[in-house]
């Protein structure tokens, strides 16, 4: 999900030495606000920018434009990285294709404090016996090694027989000038397995109508990706760090469904 605010009205001022995104990808609107800021900081220097993830910072890149592609959580250091059939963890992907992002470093975690059965399913043994940590997101490596991350593998909907991530809908939507949050998920149906669903929390004082922002989808997104669904609200569930709980959304809206 994604919080649209400060990406129109960045208020960060003075200097700092590293901006650092965590527990999900930064999106989209946020990275020209960010990079603004840091090169503008007093020395002049250029700061990293850094996505961390697996339990350890995992890549890094500056915010000089040359250096890495536009949303791209940056060059890897200190790792080896796969990607794989979500399906088939031994089938490797080629460069370009979407998979689970698999890491192997010394720097990784021993495991889930008093939780075996979890650390098992994330901390492997490969066939060569070294321990690789499957980090549940989705993403591919470029031809210039650089790392972009998709979305979460547990959040991708699987709708008539496609594969959709919600972040890509989301970020289109977050650019739509009335939104200030929103969160896209996938909803049980029979016909097509999913469907696709988005909450939105308007910009105070505007409104807006489920058949504006789908006609906005339509000339951005693939058909099978346009919400079919939109609910507007006036706050969207978080985290304690203000990452919206998309699986708080289904849950909240199928039980209003059932006691409809």
């Amino acid at each position: 999900g994604h919080d649209c605010s400060m990406a129109r009205t960045p208020r960060i001022h003075g200097s700092f030495g590293i901006a650092a995104s965590a527990a999900a990808a930064s999106p989209a609107p946020m990275h020209a606000p960010m990079c603004a800021v840091a090169r503008s900081s007093s020395d002049g220097e250029r700061r990293p920018f850094i996505e961390a993830s697996a339990s350890s910072a995992s890549s890094a890149r500056t915010t000089d434009a040359s250096n890495g592609a536009a949303g791209a959580a940056g060059a890897l250091y200190a790792h080896y990285v796969r990607i794989v059939d979500p399906d088939d963890s031994a089938r490797e992907l080629p460069t370009g294709e979407t998979g689970e992002i698999v890491i192997r470093a010394p720097q990784l975690m021993r495991g889930y404090r008093n939780n075996p059965a979890e650390t098992a399913v994330v901390l492997r043994r490969d066939a060569d016996g070294s321990r690789s940590l499957y980090t549940g997101d989705l993403g591919y490596l470029d031809e210039d090694g650089y790392l972009f991350i998709v979305d979460r593998l547990k959040d991708l909907i699987k709708t008539s027989g496609y594969q959709v991530w919600p972040r890509e809908i989301e970020e289109v939507i977050a650019t739509y000038p009335a939104v200030a949050e929103v969160g896209v998920a996938g909803m049980p149906d029979a016909r097509k397995g999913e469907v696709v669903m988005a909450w939105v929390v308007p910009v105070a004082g505007r409104s807006i109508g489920a058949d504006e922002l789908r006609d906005y989808c339509r000339s951005k997104l693939a058909h099978y990706k346009v919400p079919v669904r939109f609910e507007f609200r006036k706050e969207l569930p978080k985290t304690l760090v203000g990452k919206v709980l998309r699986r708080a959304l289904v849950a909240e809206t199928k039980a209003q469904m059932a006691g409809a």
